[in-house]
């Protein structure tokens, strides 16, 4: 039941982030290019192989099927993997297709395709995405793409990487 309410929340739990390009508020900054959060970890594919056989230890998954929102009468199916408290939500749809849609990473055990990993220092973060000039980094930093429902926020602390959250809709 906790797996199924989790799968619920994220469903419904999105941000709206309607800036465009690269913009900073007080405490956060955000960045809209759908390159940037696309197959974010570097999963490829085939996220569940990927998740299954290269990483060690291997995780504590689950599976619950879902109605699929894109096929009437049709079933998909989430699957949880829980590495400590990294984990990763992928939804595999009817047809057979796989893509994590949610991501949870508080251990350096996982990188984003850009580099970007827990306890990664500011300074580190704004080398790896030079490209969009960024001067500073407070808080937060959300990557986001074409669709304000897709993004991963990084969490800063102490000038350094705390948390990551992904999302993006199924």
């Amino acid at each position: 039941m906790k797996f199924f309410l989790q799968v619920i929340f994220i469903f419904g739990a999105t941000r709206i982030l309607a800036q465009e390009g690269t913009q900073g508020k007080s405490d956060s900054l955000v960045i809209r290019d759908e390159n940037l959060v696309t197959d974010l970890f570097g999963f490829g594919t085939d996220p569940m192989k990927h998740l299954m056989s290269s990483t060690q230890p291997a995780p504590q998954a689950q599976k619950q099927p879902v109605r699929s929102k894109h096929e009437d009468n049709a079933i998909d199916t989430a699957f949880r993997f829980a590495f400590g408290s990294d984990i990763f939500i992928v939804l595999k749809t009817s047809q057979g297709d796989a893509s994590v849609i949610h991501a949870d990473v508080e251990t350096a055990k996982f990188k984003t395709k850009q580099g970007i990993g827990i306890g990664m220092p500011v300074a580190d973060v704004i080398k790896a995405l030079d490209t969009y000039k960024i001067q500073s980094i407070s808080r937060y930093l959300v990557l986001r793409g074409d669709e304000a429902s897709h993004y991963v926020i990084v969490y800063f602390k102490a000038g350094k990487v705390v948390f990551m959250e992904y999302f993006t809709p199924p």
